[in-house]
């Protein structure tokens, strides 16, 4: 199985928001990647419905070991890789298995949690080269601090952890501050999801 290649897009919500993390795989943003599969399967709702993980929202832990698997307050064995369009990760998370090795760190076994019928089997899996992804966890870290006490780091617009020197960041980044979702009361203090997943 060949390799991909695995990146973060940091960027602020909205004029001076909160740092959002999006992970990007092969260049592409793991947000339009779910949106186009889940339209493509007629899942509904579908299409703009994820956005990034807003560590300043919600207490990780350190970003290193979030993204092994190892988050201290993931919900059960899976780990979320995105968050709510509305900036709240528990209201529609997308939850994956992380699994760590000596060569490789493997994400599948995708999961709505709000959507248990929905099948993710074809949506990946995807498979990073050990050293590399240590490498760009590591260049994470440096823009967003990786202290869990700490709230975020602000990073310039646009920061990509892990991008090389004048590479540009694929894909287009959404106003979500525009959307019909309002931030979300008690943002920070833990994950508030719902049956419906927000106002989905």
């Amino acid at each position: 199985m060949t390799s991909n290649d695995i990146r973060f897009d940091c960027r602020h919500r909205g004029d001076g928001g909160p740092l959002a993390i999006v992970p990007l795989i092969d260049g592409a943003l793991l947000t339009e990647l779910i949106d186009g599969f889940e339209i493509a399967a007629g899942m509904q709702p579908a299409g703009d419905a994820y956005g990034g993980l807003i560590p300043e929202f919600f207490r990780f832990g350190p970003m290193q070991d979030h993204f092994l698997g190892r988050s201290t307050n993931a919900m059960g064995p899976k780990t979320p890789v995105l968050g709510c369009e509305c900036g709240e990760w528990g209201c529609w998370p997308l939850m994956a298995r992380i699994t760590p090795t000596a060569d490789f760190v493997t994400w599948d076994a995708f999961e709505q949690p709000h959507r248990k019928t929905r099948n993710y089997v074809a949506f990946g899996p995807f498979q990073f080269d050990r050293h590399q992804y240590d490498d760009t966890l590591q260049a994470l870290s440096a823009v967003i601090g990786s202290d869990v006490h700490d709230t975020c780091a602000r990073a310039p617009p646009g920061a990509a952890a892990g991008l090389r020197d004048g590479e540009a960041v694929h894909g287009k980044v959404r106003d979500r501050e525009s959307g019909a979702h309002a931030w979300p009361e008690g943002a920070g203090q833990g994950p508030q999801p719902s049956p419906m997943g927000c106002a989905r």
